[in-house]
């Protein structure tokens, strides 16, 4: 007998569906993008922009997949559109939760009925643009790609660097990095020294690490500042959620922030998740100074991923982004992807047709600019 698919209008500000933290412990998503904390959280801050329904799958009254599709209205450039979204993500807020490693809740077994099935329901929907945000390519949102869902596909993707702990020999990192990675942490760690003994210091309580989020904003913020852009930590909503995610996160170990520190000075701070054995790297603030020999960025993740592993974890992910440090702290990566399916709708056509005018327009006057220059 073939699961079958129930449909649900549900109210965004009152949670994920009753059917979701069971499934999510069932399935081993991976993700804490994924977490009953993190929807309940997201929901809670965010979901009052949104229309929602809940989609599962079930088979004799076991739930064996589900996910959330969420619906607000949009603009392309200045024309308005539905734009609808699976699981949390496309906040009306700039600065706003980033969502990576996001996926339908699937037990193994029933992938292809439930792509197939998911499909032909999306299809059936009434939206302008699909908005499929922080997948890999082995997730079940990359492979609706070979689905036949009606419009044309934008994709952008982004590297993933990560250290793999558990490769590692009994030296732990102290082998592991290119030998100018190797020279630039050691140097910058004795200049460090001059100052007091280097110490990692994990967050104990609830009090201690919003001390720490506020203290990793506040260098967050004054870096950004330094290089003319706004960065993160600048909406009020964001920060609310954050602190509200991190005392749901913490009963369950899935939260630490750690500060780093050279004597009484602070070098940084990490705001990372924990899951499955895996750290995934969030956030930082680091307390850059003048002295480019002074490396705080690639000490403090340095010292964070050697405590990881010597703590047993197998992986430190360093999560979408390109970075320089993170290129010189993790030797593997992998890939995830942003994309967005545009209806072949009247609505889409028009604004197709005037972003090509448009451009049409940009490129004949920069050719009479040159012509005019040349003249």
């Amino acid at each position: 007998m073939e699961p079958k698919l129930r449909e649900e209008a549900f109210n965004p500000t009152s949670g994920p569906p009753v059917w979701w933290s069971k499934l999510f412990g069932q399935v081993q998503a991976g993700s804490i993008f994924l977490s009953p904390q993190w929807m309940q959280t997201w929901l809670d801050i965010y979901g009052m922009d949104f229309s929602g329904r809940s989609l599962s799958w079930w088979q004799n009254d076991i739930c064996i997949a589900g996910v959330i599709l969420l619906f607000r209205p949009a603009k392309l450039g200045p024309f308005p559109i539905r734009l609808a979204i699976l699981n949390t993500a496309a906040e009306i807020d700039e600065n706003a939760p980033f969502i990576e490693y996001n996926d339908v809740l699937c037990q193994s077994g029933y992938e292809e009925f439930i792509l197939d099935s998911l499909a032909s329901y999306l299809a059936q929907q009434s939206w302008d643009q699909l908005y499929l945000a922080g997948y890999t390519e082995s997730s079940l949102i990359a492979r609706l790609q070979t689905r036949a869902l009606p419009g044309e596909w934008r994709l952008i993707d982004k590297k993933s660097p990560y250290i793999d702990l558990k490769s590692l020999g009994n030296d732990g990192l102290d082998r592991y990095f290119s030998s100018n990675t190797r020279t630039q942490i050691r140097r910058s760690i004795k200049l460090y020294e001059e100052r007091g003994s280097l110490r990692i210091d994990v967050a104990q309580n609830l009090d201690e690490n919003l001390k720490y989020l506020d203290a990793l904003a506040e260098l967050h913020r004054a870096a950004w500042a330094r290089r003319g852009q706004p960065g993160g930590f600048r909406s009020p909503r964001f920060i609310h959620f954050h602190k509200a995610l991190i005392q749901r996160l913490l009963p369950e170990r899935a939260v630490e922030l750690l500060r780093v520190s050279a004597g009484d000075q602070t070098v940084g701070y990490i705001y990372n998740f924990l899951l499955d054995g895996k750290v995934y790297f969030y956030q930082s603030g680091f307390a850059y100074e003048a002295d480019p020999k002074i490396k705080p960025g690639l000490v403090t993740h340095y010292l964070a991923a050697q405590n990881y592993w010597e703590r047993g974890f197998i992986e430190y992910d360093f999560m979408a982004g390109d970075a320089r440090y993170k290129r010189s702290l993790a030797k593997s990566t992998r890939t995830l992807y942003w994309s967005w399916v545009e209806r072949s709708n009247f609505r889409m056509t028009l604004i197709k047709i005037a972003r090509k005018a448009k451009h049409f327009l940009r490129r004949q006057s920069h050719t009479e600019i040159s012509n005019q220059a040349d003249t």
